[in-house]
């Protein structure tokens, strides 16, 4: 008997050993799903969980898609200068780093006043914030300072570098007419400018293509048109940034650019012009036709003789319907002279920027 029990227990011990070795595959088989369900969850969630549930969740580093719709400030900077006419000042100098084929909207405003009893009825003031690097560009402005009569330069520009490194920018002001009656006068300057990372559409039309141009006294002129494809704005939020840099005809001086005259004799009045600027943003169909507007912004001005030339900006924002009627929008800058005087809107420091921001 104990021979013929001896083959029974070899198979008993052959089973054991195969029950033991498909217990491991099937365990080696459920803890591969497991694994597999783990590395799923945090495929879709983006974050890490642990397999069975109790650990905390860890934030994963954020998609490129996603950082791409944020703006991101990157630098602001400020800075404070003493002028004398007739001298020039830095001010407000940084660098920050750019990364190839983005775009930045760099802005700047610099306040100033000329004092009560300082040489000369009016001084000419010219601001400039000007950029070098990895990215290049300049945007700026002029006008005439009468005494105790604050004035705020501002403007803007965008910066596209085609590739990554670094640019420095810095606000330049300058009064560099040595024989005029306010030779000596001393004012003083508070500047800022930022740079922000847009992650959306952004885009700036060419001054060049409507300016610069003469508006006669009783007549409307476009000064900028740009139009926005639906799709490029899937925030359905567009900001719109608009300067005009204008001189009054009030005499023929200070209007000549791109080597011509802007202000004829014709045009001449001592009593400066009148003016609205006015913005819009309309929804527009194929054929360019109207649908809905969205936006209207009117700033009524005045420039006089003393005065003569000078900055003015326009800002707004637009949020577009999710039932919006047509295919794109159309951002226009339109003014409206009333005179006396014929107005010029120089191609020089004139800018309109519509971005996603």
């Amino acid at each position: 008997m104990p021979g013929r029990l001896a083959p029974f227990s070899r198979l008993g011990q052959m089973a054991t050993v195969a029950v033991c070795i498909l217990l491991v595959l099937v365990t080696g088989l459920v803890m591969r799903q497991m694994w597999l369900g783990d590395v799923q969850v945090r495929s879709e969630s983006g974050v890490s969980e642990s397999s069975d549930g109790g650990g905390e969740a860890s934030p994963q580093p954020e998609s490129p898609a996603r950082e791409s719709q944020a703006p991101q400030h990157v630098v602001d900077a400020t800075g404070v200068g003493s002028l004398t006419l007739p001298e020039y000042v830095y001010m407000a100098k940084e660098s920050f780093s750019v990364e190839a084929g983005r775009s930045y909207l760099l802005s700047f405003e610099l306040d100033t006043v000329k004092p009560e009893g300082e040489p000369g009825r009016i001084m000419y003031l010219g601001v400039t914030l000007s950029c070098t690097g990895a990215a290049s560009g300049s945007v700026g402005g002029t006008e005439n300072l009468i005494p105790e009569e604050p004035v705020t330069y501002a403007n803007q520009m965008l910066l596209t570098p085609s590739e990554d490194g670094v640019v420095t920018c810095q606000v330049l002001a300058s009064s560099p007419i040595e024989e005029v009656a306010a030779r000596g006068t001393t004012i003083e300057l508070e500047a800022e400018w930022s740079a922000v990372r847009l992650g959306g559409y952004a885009v700036e039309t060419p001054a060049g293509e409507e300016l610069p141009m003469t508006v006669p006294a009783g007549e409307r002129s476009s000064a900028f048109s740009q139009v926005v494809p639906l799709h490029s704005v899937p925030s359905r939020r567009l900001d719109v940034l608009s300067t005009l840099h204008v001189t009054t005809c009030t005499g023929t001086g200070g209007s000549r650019e791109n080597g011509k005259v802007w202000c004829a004799r014709k045009d001449l009045d001592g009593d400066g012009s009148e003016f609205d600027l006015e913005l819009t943003v309309d929804v527009i169909n194929a054929d360019g036709s109207v649908c809905e507007s969205l936006r209207r912004v009117v700033s009524s001005q005045h420039v006089d003789v003393d005065q003569h030339h000078a900055l003015f900006q326009l800002y707004d924002s637009a949020i577009v319907p999710e039932s919006a009627c047509g295919s794109a929008l159309r951002v226009s800058v339109v003014v409206i002279n009333s005179g006396p005087a014929s107005l010029v809107v120089h191609e020089s420091n004139s800018s309109l920027i519509a971005a996603e921001m």
